[in-house]
């Protein structure tokens, strides 16, 4: 599995390679969205907060294409994430 940092896919049901991609089937609003990427990040780290971090951190020096239905809540997560490194944080 190679996690490709250049695409950033929020296409329900990507892959576990894809940490902004939603479980297939995934149905939620924008809200809902966010909350599971708060969630992912809090409570499951390994793996998905790690990536999520890593991408953040690639976003730094690198353009990302972002891609799904959920592309702008992405790139609002990643803009976070970004934000905070800047501050010397883990990344949230």
């Amino acid at each position: 599995m190679i996690l490709d940092l250049n695409v950033i896919q929020t296409e329900p049901g990507a892959g576990g390679a894809h940490p902004f991609a939603p479980p297939a089937g995934f149905g939620g609003s924008s809200e809902d969205y966010l909350k599971l990427m708060r969630r992912r990040y809090k409570e499951e780290f390994h793996p998905f907060g790690q990536r999520m971090v890593t991408a953040a951190r690639f976003a730094v020096a690198h353009s990302q294409r972002f891609t799904g239905p959920f592309a702008r809540e992405a790139q609002r997560v990643i803009d976070g994430l970004k934000a905070n490194l800047d501050k010397g944080g883990r990344g949230a």
